[in-house]
C-alpha cells in the first residue's frame, strides 16, 4: 500500500501480487485505486460516515480501470469531497460500474442529439445517420461501449473492402463516436477500438471534362429546357453548376433572395467553408433570368412538392449523361472541371481559391497539373503544325 499522485500512466503500470493491495492519491484525500491478485484494477473513494453520533470508515467504488479514466475517476472523487465537505452524504451518489455503460444505440443517440445535430451541417448528420442505421448498429447495437474490441472493428472494416471510400467513413465516424464516450462517459482512452486500424487507400474520384464534353452536356440541357422534357429545373441547375463551379447542395437549396442580379452577385451562406459571393457573369445571368418562379416558393429551383427545392438530382443527371454519350461523371466533376478551366485558362491560384470558396489554397493546388497537362498538349499541337521532325544527336 503506497501513496503518490495517480496518473494514467502510474496506475497502468501497477502491477498485481499475490494479496489485494490499494494505492492511494496523494492529492485527493481517500482516493485510490485497489489492486486484486487476478490484475482487475478498480478506483474507490475512502471517507469517513457520521451517523447517530458514531464515525466508521466507509470505502465506495467509483468504476473500473478501463471503463474509466484516471481523470475521469479522479473528477468524481472531487465531486464526492466537495459534497461530503458541503454536508452532504454519498447515499445518492452512482457508481460508475461497467453496468452503467451505455450499448452503441443509446449512444449513438446521445451522440446525434448532443454534438452531431448541433454543431454539424445537416447533410453530414443525414449520412451519419444513415452509416450509424445501415452499419453500426446491425453490427453492435446491442452491446455495451466498453466491451467492442478492436479485433470486431477490424472485422467490420475487413468485410467493407470492396466500398473502402464507404469502410473508411464508417471507421471515422466510429472513432469519433468512441472519442466523443471518452470525454462524455470518461471512458478509459488506451480502450477505444478504433485506434491503430489503418484505413484503406482511397483512390481520387475525379473526372475533369473537356471544353466539348462540357459545351455537349450544356447543350443537352438547353435543348431539355427548349423542349419542356422532364424537369427543367435540374437542366438549369446543372448549367448553373457548369457557369459556377459552386457545390451540388450549394445550388439545390439557392434562395431568390440569394441573388443579387442588379448588382450581379450570388451570396451563399452557411456554406461548407462559411459565407461567400459568387460574381454572376453575361451567360449565368441569361440563365437566371429564365428560371420560371413558383408563387410561395422561396427557392430557385423549385421540387415537386409545394415551397420546396429539388430533391433527387442524380435521375435527371443520368438522362443528361446518356443523351451527351457521357459515362462515370459525377455532378461534382462539374465542380472539378470548373476549377481546371479556371486553371488551364490562366486564372492565378487565389483567383480560383475564391471563386471556388477554398478556405485553404492547398485544396486549390490540386488543379494545376490539370491546367499544365492542358497547357503542354496545346503546345504540342501548335508544335505539330509546323511538321518539323525532331533532330537526333
Amino acid at each position: 500500500m503506497g501513496s503518490r499522485k495517480l496518473t494514467q500512466s502510474a496506475v497502468s503500470a501497477l502491477s498485481c501480487e499475490q494479496k489485494t493491495y490499494i494505492e492511494w492519491d496523494n492529492e485527493i484525500k481517500g482516493f485510490g485505486v485497489c489492486i486484486c491478485p487476478g490484475g482487475t484494477k478498480t478506483f474507490i473513494y475512502r471517507y469517513r460516515e457520521i451517523r447517530a453520533h458514531k464515525t466508521r470508515d466507509r470505502k465506495k467504488k467509483i468504476g473500473r480501470y478501463g471503463n474509466l479514466t484516471v481523470a475521469g475517476a479522479r473528477k468524481i472523487a472531487a465531486q464526492w469531497a466537495a459534497s461530503l465537505a458541503a454536508g452532504n452524504g454519498l447515499d445518492q451518489e452512482s457508481e460508475h460500474d461497467a453496468s452503467e455503460t451505455p450499448t452503441m444505440e443509446n449512444f449513438c443517440d446521445q451522440y446525434l442529439q448532443e454534438y452531431a445535430i448541433p454543431q454539424k451541417k445537416a447533410k453530414t448528420v443525414k449520412d451519419e445517420q444513415e452509416r450509424i442505421r445501415r452499419t453500426i448498429l446491425p453490427a453492435f447495437g446491442k452491446k455495451r461501449l466498453h466491451t467492442i474490441k478492436k479485433v470486431e472493428i477490424q472485422s467490420l472494416h475487413s468485410s467493407m473492402h470492396k466500398t473502402p471510400y464507404e469502410a473508411n467513413r464508417v471507421l471515422a465516424l466510429m472513432r469519433i463516436i468512441f472519442k466523443y464516450a471518452e470525454a462524455r462517459l470518461h471512458i478509459d482512452t488506451t480502450t477505444n477500438p478504433c485506434k491503430g486500424i489503418k484505413p484503406y487507400r482511397e483512390r481520387r474520384r475525379e473526372r475533369f471534362l473537356s471544353q466539348t464534353e462540357l459545351a455537349r452536356v450544356f447543350q443537352v440541357c438547353s435543348r431539355r429546357i427548349a423542349e419542356n422534357s422532364g424537369s427543367i429545373y435540374a437542366m438549369l441547375a446543372f448549367q448553373v453548376l457548369m457557369l459556377t463551379g459552386a457545390r451540388r447542395d450549394e445550388v439545390r437549396t439557392l434562395k431568390w433572395e440569394q441573388i443579387d442580379l442588379e448588382h450581379r452577385k450570388i451570396s451563399l451562406t452557411d456554406t461548407k467553408t462559411g459565407n461567400r459571393i459568387i460574381p454572376i457573369s453575361d451567360v449565368l445571368d441569361q440563365v437566371l433570368r429564365t428560371i420560371p418562379k413558383q408563387l410561395n416558393n422561396p427557392y430557385v429551383f423549385c421540387g415537386l412538392k409545394k415551397g420546396t427545392c429539388l430533391v433527387n438530382l442524380r435521375k435527371p443527371w443520368q438522362v443528361v449523361l446518356s443523351e451527351a454519350g457521357l459515362t462515370n461523371v459525377r455532378i461534382h466533376d462539374l465542380r472539378h472541371s470548373y476549377a481546371s478551366l479556371c486553371i488551364s485558362s490562366g486564372k492565378d491560384l487565389e483567383t480560383t481559391r475564391r471563386l471556388l470558396g477554398h478556405r485553404d489554397s492547398r485544396t486549390t493546388m490540386q488543379y494545376v497539373h490539370v491546367g499544365d497537362q492542358r497547357l503542354h498538349e496545346t503546345s504540342n499541337a501548335i508544335g505539330r503544325l509546323f511538321n518539323i521532325p525532331a533532330t537526333v544527336t
